[in-house]
């Protein structure tokens, strides 16, 4: 066989697909997030700490203090908010929390 028959060939062949439910899937296996969430809960905060604590320093360096209060806080505020993404028991928690504040009992 030459080259270009071939090519042909395995231009016109059909490739064996994965039918579940007469859809064509690229993959067998379930689609899903788990494992991003896992690499997020392991991974991101480790650098999310060092880049604040980098950016507290260089400005504790410089004296700007007003600065390093800002940087601080606002990173507080985002993991505040990336804990209670990751958490339904520290959303019921909170939850919980801020009803009892105005005497709702749960």
């Amino acid at each position: 066989m030459s080259l270009a028959s071939t090519a042909v060939d395995a231009a016109l062949a059909s490739p064996e697909h994965t039918s579940i439910g007469g859809d064509v899937l690229a993959q067998e296996t379930e689609v899903n997030t788990s494992n991003l969430k896992d690499w997020i809960g392991n991974n991101v905060f480790v650098v999310i700490f060092l880049l604040v604590g980098c950016a507290i320093a260089l400005g504790a360096l410089k004296s700007n203090f007003a600065k390093v209060l800002t940087i601080g806080g606002l990173s507080l505020v985002a993991i505040t908010f990336f804990v209670l993404a990751g958490s339904q028991s520290a959303m019921n928690g909170l939850g919980a929390f801020v009803l009892s504040l105005f005497n709702v009992d749960v």
